[in-house]
C-alpha cells in the first residue's frame, strides 16, 4: 500500500510547543509522513519519459545521472534510439614518468606524447579510450599491469601520428589493444 505525504501544516502557527521544545502533533504526523513516504519504498521502478503502450522505457531521458533506492541505475528495456556524447578528460603533455587512467575521468581520454614514459594499468574496473598524439619528442610507451595486452599496432614516436589505446578494465584485471589512426 503507498504511503502518501500529508499537507504542509499552516505556516502561520508554531510547530514548536514553547513549555516543551518538542514539535506540535500537527508537524510531528507531517515528519512521520515524510519518513515513511521514503521508508514504504513506493518507487520500485524508474520511468523517465513518456511512456506508450506496453514500453515503460519509452520516453527522452535528460539526465547525467539517474538513481532509484540511493543507487545509480542507467535503465534501457527496449530499443534505444539517439546516441551519447563525451567530453574528453585531457591527460595533459605527458614527457615522462607514469600514467595511469582512471575510468572515473570519463570514457574518453587524451595526451600528448612528449617523452618516453609509462601507461599503467588501474585498479578501477571501467573502460578509457585513450588517444594518445605524438608531440615532437615523442618518445617510447611502455605499458605496465595489464593483464593482456593483445597485439594492435605499433606505437611509433613520429611527429604528428595519432593512436587509441582500448583499456578495459574488469575485477581482478585490465586488458588493451593500441591502434594506429594514420
Amino acid at each position: 500500500m503507498a504511503t502518501n505525504i500529508q499537507p504542509l501544516p499552516d505556516s502561520s502557527t508554531a510547530h514548536v510547543n514553547s513549555d516543551t521544545g518538542k514539535p506540535t502533533k500537527d508537524i510531528y504526523n507531517w515528519l512521520k509522513s515524510v519518513q515513511d513516504f521514503v521508508n514504504k519504498n513506493i518507487f520500485p521502478s524508474l520511468v523517465i519519459g513518456n511512456p506508450t503502450g506496453g514500453n515503460l522505457g519509452a520516453g527522452t531521458l535528460n539526465a547525467e545521472q539517474i538513481y532509484e533506492q540511493n543507487k545509480r541505475v542507467f535503465v534501457q528495456t527496449g530499443n534505444a534510439t539517439g546516441g551519447l556524447t563525451f567530453t574528453t578528460h585531457d591527460l595533459g603533455i605527458v614527457s615522462s614518468g607514469t600514467v595511469t587512467p582512471n575510468p572515473a575521468d570519463g570514457l574518453k581520454q587524451k595526451l600528448t606524447n612528449n617523452g618516453a614514459f609509462t601507461l599503467a594499468a588501474t585498479a578501477q574496473v571501467g573502460d578509457v579510450e585513450l588517444q594518445i598524439t605524438n608531440g615532437a619528442s615523442a618518445g617510447t610507451v611502455t605499458f605496465s599491469g595489464f593483464e593482456k595486452q593483445w597485439t594492435g599496432d605499433a606505437l611509433t614516436t613520429t611527429n604528428g601520428n595519432k593512436f587509441i589505446v582500448f583499456i578495459y578494465g574488469f575485477d581482478g584485471g585490465q586488458a588493451c589493444i593500441a591502434k594506429a589512426l594514420q
